[in-house]
């Protein structure tokens, strides 16, 4: 299992460790010629002396959990939604993939009691991830596992990951003579390089196969091996009910398109966007848009339904983050704090930041047309409070300056009309 981006006190500089996934690229090339860049990948952000998740936590980008605490609320609005859907069952499992320090867990397990005493009695949140956290969130009610699949049976509930499959090892490929060619990486006068060669694996072509387009030459893009077993894993884990991706990335028509002609492989660094993989290695994330065509046809094929996609915005405007400006907690607070909460608010649906993230609906065996009816939500039961007051924060999160992109005009009442 992938794993989930953390926020802590910046690092200034690479520990002498952080050089082991340098020194580990290196002998594997050496033995053999070339590595495949899912390879390198693999043990740059992974590799346990030096790998950038095996590290300690580090300040490099923000993301919807670290940035307010009514995103996890929300989500546990939609997983009370699952458990109405499902005929609320004794026992809920909520398992979150690519927990990370379980600050999402935190906030949704606090939440799910304001909703409801007899959800939050069902509610069992499993927070999963295959590098283990020393992070403890203040407060309890989930538990944890250390793994690096999906070693669960006869769920019956809601799977979800936030910024999960944008982190698994890509395939990268390029068009050269109208043939695919395969990204590999070796080394050149001591240097890394990249050099093109026959594809390693057939899902590079297959994947492209399946595309109605012809790519022009020089074309780069990237293939994710991850998606497949994850989609499989998930499938054979779940028995009833809604399989929930939050990701950034586009349907295979979007990703796989001249305007993209260079891939999406990017890297991440102190807050700074980049496109050089093979520097500080082992001291940056690398990562690449998600192919969310493919999650839903592997989906498909392991026994889920697609109930469609949407974007994040959207998505938590109908879960009813419009509210938390007109509930009494909010003129409660003083100026300062109403200001923070507003941008932090913002930012969770700014179209050019986290709001353009994509929310892919999946089912199992649960009569559930579109993701429409659950996020607009079906009746409550008896005594439940499905419009509890959202959490509201002064000031305790990440700071939004350093990593907030410039020029957004969303304001966040355009999710709601205006009184009178």
């Amino acid at each position: 299992m992938g794993r989930r981006r953390r926020t802590a006190p910046p690092r200034q500089a690479s520990p002498p460790i952080a050089r082991s996934a340098e020194a580990e690229v290196r002998r594997r090339i050496r033995e053999r010629g070339r590595i495949t860049f899912a390879e390198f990948a693999e043990i740059a952000l992974y590799h346990p002396a030096g790998g950038y998740y095996t590290q300690p936590t580090l300040d490099d980008y923000f993301t919807s959990p670290r940035v307010h605490p009514t995103f996890g609320a929300l989500l546990a609005r939609l997983a009370h939604r699952v458990w109405t859907c499902l005929e609320r069952p004794s026992r809920l499992d909520v398992i979150e993939l690519g927990s990370g320090g379980g600050q999402l867990a935190h906030d949704f397990t606090s939440y799910a009691g304001e909703q409801c005493s007899e959800f939050q009695s069902a509610l069992r949140y499993l927070a999963l991830d295959r590098i283990h956290s020393k992070e403890r969130p203040a407060g309890v009610g989930f538990d944890r596992l250390t793994s690096s699949v999906v070693p669960l049976r006869n769920l019956k509930g809601l799977v979800m990951s936030n910024e999960l499959v944008d982190a698994f090892p890509v395939h990268r490929f390029e068009i050269e003579a109208g043939a695919v060619r395969e990204i590999y990486v070796t080394i050149d006068n001591d240097a890394l390089r990249e050099i093109l060669g026959e594809p390693s694996t057939p899902l590079i072509e297959e994947r492209l196969a399946k595309l109605d387009c012809r790519l022009p030459g020089g074309f780069r893009g990237e293939v994710n091996p991850g998606i497949g077993p994850l989609m499989t894993q998930i499938a054979d884990a779940l028995s009833k009910g809604v399989v929930l991706t939050i990701d950034y990335g586009a349907r295979a028509r979007r990703l796989y398109s001249s305007a993209r002609r260079d891939g999406t492989l990017r890297t991440f660094q102190r807050h700074a966007l980049g496109s050089d993989p093979y520097s500080d290695i082992g001291g940056k994330d690398l990562t690449a848009s998600v192919d969310f065509t493919a999650l839903e046809e592997e989906g498909e094929r392991a026994g889920l339904r697609s109930l469609g996609m949407t974007t994040q915005a959207r998505a938590l405007s109908d879960l009813g983050i419009g509210g938390a400006l007109e509930q009494p907690s909010w003129v409660a607070l003083s100026p300062p704090a109403r200001a923070w909460n507003r941008l932090a608010l913002e930012e969770l649906v700014r179209p050019e930041g986290l709001g353009g993230f994509k929310w892919l609906f999946q089912s199992k065996c649960l009569a559930v047309g579109n993701f429409e009816s659950l996020l607009k939500g079906p009746p409550g039961c008896p005594g439940c409070a499905t419009s509890a007051p959202l959490p509201l924060n002064v000031g305790d999160r990440v700071p939004l300056g350093e990593g907030r992109h410039p020029g957004a005009a969303f304001e966040l009442e355009q999710l709601w009309p205006p009184p009178g």
